[in-house]
């Protein structure tokens, strides 16, 4: 508008003018706006990406008591948290019934006995026929049998230790009437390593192997770090969560450990790649695992826009799967204005 005014009043004064304009314009072209930046050398570098995950601290074995029949609880010798050792009686029932019934059997066992060998003695006269033996075998096997049963519902009418190790719950109190396969307590073995459970998605379970190293850290030992080894890997995948469990296993420790601490674990791949690091300030316009850097010419001046594709964050910079190449440099602080 300024140009279009000039030239009405003055038309000479605005040839010249647009003379010099024309001039001017030809100089700004042949001078090139340069951008100060800060670059780096792009440096490679051997490992694998971390899997990152949670889990729940165990005990090496841990499972829940019963007894195999029914009846009334007489006897509880532990409480929640005791450590007890192996063999120690924890528990029984009320021993009326199951002692008459123990009984009962052994007098029909030694009852067929009796039976047994006095037919086979009137067999071996010619008075007792095959037949009448035959069913005196029977009867013996058959009383021996009910017998072997009594017993070893006698015998596990008491719950003893399996090993050493700790109540961590108690389900019932003394005078209850439980069923058979009722749970009584949940014990916790010491004389197993402890594990953290916890699941990793389909992404990051090709990448591990039993063998793995690990490194665990608990709230409850802020600062402290446990190192650990993956020993389980799952075939299938959770139905519920939809994620596959790893199990950690971790070595004895003489901090105390409690069943149930909520562990932050970091899982390293053994299997190794390569890949190019990058300050978090030369990557552009990133989406999902792709992005852009800045590379220098070969003249040291200008620049190109290459996309590259990230493997993961390394602390304050990225790791590069591709794009770029060992000893290039890239231009890290001002890339955003170029």
């Amino acid at each position: 508008m300024v140009l279009k005014k000039f030239k009405l009043l003055l038309p000479a004064l605005s040839a010249v003018l647009l003379l010099n304009a024309c001039t001017g314009n030809a100089q700004e072209s042949k001078a090139e706006v340069t951008t100060p930046v800060r670059v780096v050398k792009v440096t490679r570098s051997t490992g694998a990406k971390a899997v990152h995950s949670s889990g729940i601290l165990t005990a090496g074995r841990q499972m829940r008591l019963s007894f195999k029949i029914g009846g009334i609880v007489a006897e509880l010798n532990a409480e929640e948290g005791q450590t007890v050792r192996k063999g120690a009686v924890l528990a029984r029932l009320d021993q009326s019934e199951i002692e008459a019934r123990f009984a009962q059997a052994q007098s029909a066992l030694e009852k067929a006995r009796r039976d047994y060998e006095r037919v086979k003695n009137l067999y071996a006269d010619s008075v007792a026929t095959l037949e009448q033996l035959q069913n005196a075998e029977t009867g013996f096997q058959l009383a021996g049998a009910d017998y072997r049963v009594a017993e070893f519902n006698f015998r596990h009418a008491t719950i003893t230790a399996p090993g050493n190790g700790k109540i961590l719950r108690r389900f019932v109190e003394r005078n209850e009437l439980v069923g058979a396969g009722t749970p009584v307590f949940y014990f916790a073995s010491s004389e197993e390593l402890w594990k953290v459970r916890m699941g990793v998605s389909d992404r990051d379970i090709l990448r591990l192997q039993v063998g793995d190293s690990a490194t665990v850290r608990f709230d409850a030992w802020p600062g402290h770090t446990f190192p650990g080894v993956v020993s389980e890997i799952a075939e299938g995948a959770d139905a519920r969560s939809g994620t596959f469990e790893v199990e950690v296993t971790l070595p004895r420790s003489p901090l105390r450990l409690i069943s149930g601490f909520v562990a932050m674990v970091d899982i390293f791949p053994s299997v190794k790649q390569d890949y190019w690091l990058v300050p978090a300030s030369a990557l552009l316009e990133a989406d999902h695992d792709s992005g852009y850097v800045f590379t220098l010419s070969d003249d040291e001046i200008h620049v190109k826009k290459t996309k590259v594709l990230v493997s993961h964050i390394a602390g304050e910079q990225f790791a590069l799967k591709s794009g770029v190449r060992d000893g290039q440099i890239v231009v890290t602080d001002g890339a955003a204005y170029l």
